[in-house]
């Protein structure tokens, strides 16, 4: 039998306050949450004194966007809409009850993309650009 769980319970929270965890508030309505690449620059260090291999050595922690997808929520869309203008960095966190693991991080709102189709519901996508490290740590209420 496999090990796997499920993501539908997986929320992504923000917090208030000047530090993680005093406060999460759910994002409501998200219904797909994008990934969160964590990745380290390398160097090329190869030189001609290498054998015909190529040497590298590790670099800084590349942490990127995080993008999600929601349902519209008008109040909830008119403060994300806000952050967007007001550059106003944030904690952050994706918090997977399955398995009582979140990611916290610091990041701006830096997109809010309304979309309306013909024939399915208002939606929107969010952009949030992290900016420093990626903690992973054990879910605190």
């Amino acid at each position: 039998m496999t090990a796997a769980v499920a993501g539908k319970t997986a929320t992504v929270q923000s917090g208030t306050g000047g530090t993680p965890g005093d406060t999460w508030t759910d994002i409501q309505e998200v219904y797909e949450i994008g990934e969160l690449p964590i990745e380290r620059d390398t160097y090329d260090v190869t030189s001609h004194d290498t054998s015909f291999y190529r040497e590298y050595i590790m670099g800084l922690f590349v942490t990127s966007s995080l993008t999600m997808s929601a349902n519209y929520v008008k109040a909830q869309y008119d403060t994300l809409f806000s952050l967007v203008g007001t550059g106003v960095i944030g904690w952050y966190r994706i918090a997977y009850p399955q398995d009582d693991s979140t990611h916290v991080f610091q990041a701006y709102v830096s997109s809010v993309s309304p979309t309306s189709p013909l024939d399915d519901r208002l939606t929107y996508n969010l952009t949030l650009t992290v900016s420093g490290a990626v903690t992973r740590s054990t879910i605190t209420p």
